[in-house]
């Protein structure tokens, strides 16, 4: 548990910090940032809670900030920059980790509540503080090559003080006879025309049916048309015939004073008269009709 250079801290006894010092942050090129870690472990047989606090929040990014562990368990806290810049990385930017024992279990989901409670009580709460070290070297990078390197670079070295062999000479470079052209290759030819039946002219009995239909409802309209413009007409002749009677007595009856009794039976023959000419306009005109 914790940095085997450091001893664990005296006023942590619910948690191991590593490291107890220094958090060292490298440049993460994927990133563009600068990247640290710190591990706690859980160094008591009681569920505790944890918190990490930062004096420059605008700066760091701490994943998770706070947390729980159970007996025996380890976390590992992600510290991260905002930006790549290492001028604003200071020596005055420090991070305090705070740790607090819970009763059980059923606190872990109680946290807020938990550090609420502790507010005032800042001799209960045991607390660590660490300080920032920056490398330039990039996160993953190691200062010591690894056994693979370092088998790969004593290989190198053993073939460079082995002898020179005298290598044979190459056989001389002969032109090579120009290859025959590929052969052309055979396409399929393509797929007859499918022929289709042309179109029956000849009209179906059905078509006829309805063209017979057709010629015979116009040929109706047709005479009808003209049985109406005869009707018309000889109305128009009646009228005229009619109004030439009326003139033709009104005539006579200025021309030719006679006494009272005859004008009234010229008057009833007129009438008369009148009355047979209209009946015989009707009679035409409704027997033309039929």
């Amino acid at each position: 548990m914790g940095n085997s250079n450091n001893q664990m801290d005296p006023t942590l006894t619910y948690i191991d910090v590593s490291p107890s010092e220094n958090i060292s942050i490298r440049p993460n090129y994927t990133a563009n940032n600068f990247e640290g870690h710190l591990r706690i472990s859980n160094v008591s047989g009681r569920y505790v809670a944890f918190k990490v606090k930062t004096t420059n929040p605008s700066m760091f990014i701490v994943k998770p900030n706070q947390s729980s562990l159970e007996p025996g368990a380890s976390i590992s806290i992600n510290i991260a920059t905002l930006n790549n810049n290492p001028q604003n990385i200071g020596a005055r930017d420090k991070f305090m980790v705070q740790a607090v024992p819970l009763s059980d279990q059923s606190d872990v989901s109680r946290l807020p509540e938990i550090w609420n409670a502790y507010r005032g009580r800042d001799n209960e709460i045991q607390a660590v503080k660490l300080g920032i070290e920056r490398s330039d070297r990039p996160t993953g990078s190691t200062s010591l090559p690894s056994e693979r390197a370092t088998a790969r670079m004593e290989q190198s070295d053993s073939l460079l003080n082995q002898p020179k062999v005298q290598q044979p000479p190459a056989p001389a470079m002969v032109a090579s006879s120009p290859l025959p052209p590929p052969a052309p290759v055979m396409q399929p030819p393509p797929p007859a025309p499918v022929m289709q039946p042309p179109p029956s002219s000849a009209p179906s009995a059905e078509d006829s049916h309805q063209r017979r239909l057709i010629e015979e409802a116009q040929a109706q309209f047709r005479e009808a048309e003209a049985r109406l413009l005869n009707l018309s007409n000889e109305k128009h002749f009646a009228e005229d015939q009619l109004k030439k009677v009326q003139e033709e007595i009104k005539r006579l009856n200025d021309s030719n004073p006679v006494s009272s009794k005859e004008n009234s039976m010229r008057f009833s023959m007129t009438q008369l008269m009148i009355v047979a000419l209209i009946f015989l306009v009707l009679g035409a005109i409704f027997g033309g009709a039929y």
